[in-house]
């Protein structure tokens, strides 16, 4: 396990670059059709999620740099309907799979990782391990340790269709309250009415 997982951090970061790019641009290009937006939610996600892993998969497998996929699958390069700004789907932009500027390549590793060491968190990983985990998930700073914004997103909150791994937290691996994954919390009491 551990020379396989030491294997994934050396790489993930190039990977999931490359996979994030395609996942918006297929979710950029399938968005401007009538017959797409018609779709249920969960049935779009499924969708581009898939293609962008065969892509992805495909491209890396060949041989394509990170850098190339990621340029050729910039928003710029591909066209955007109005329809997409104007037209909220909550089962759609609102799901924890929705490829929006928050999923990145830290939220990517930090909720994969519950996958990957389950309920033994902390226990399955060297200390090595635990350390690089915690430099590559913040932000380097002098006085205290800064989460990476990706992580920063409550995503408690999302409609999760697809049961994605995007809602699980690898137990110990980081302070629970500092990230995405804190307990939802309690909607205040609204105040007593008086006429």
């Amino acid at each position: 396990f551990s020379s396989i997982f030491d294997h994934l951090l050396d790489d993930w970061q190039r990977i999931a670059e490359a996979f994030l790019a395609v996942l918006r641009g297929t979710e950029r290009a399938c968005g401007a059709g009538i017959d797409w937006r018609s779709l249920p939610g969960s049935l779009r996600l499924a969708l581009i999620w898939t293609h962008a892993h065969l892509v992805a998969y495909t491209l890396l497998s060949a041989g394509a740099l990170q850098d190339k996929i990621s340029q050729n699958f910039r928003a710029d390069r591909i066209p955007h309907h109005i329809a997409q700004s104007l037209v909220h789907t909550p089962d759609y932009q609102g799901d924890a799979c929705f490829p929006d500027f928050s999923l990145d390549v830290h939220a990517l590793l930090f909720h994969g990782l519950a996958l990957v060491v389950g309920e033994q968190g902390r226990s399955r990983l060297t200390a090595e391990q635990r350390q690089r985990l915690e430099t590559m998930l913040h932000i380097p700073s002098d006085d205290k340790q800064v989460p990476r914004p990706g992580l920063l997103r409550n995503r408690r909150d999302a409609n999760n269709n697809l049961d994605s791994y995007l809602l699980s937290q690898p137990k110990g691996i980081l302070i629970p309250c500092q990230m995405s994954v804190c307990p939802r919390s309690k909607k205040p009491e609204p105040p007593p009415w008086k006429p």
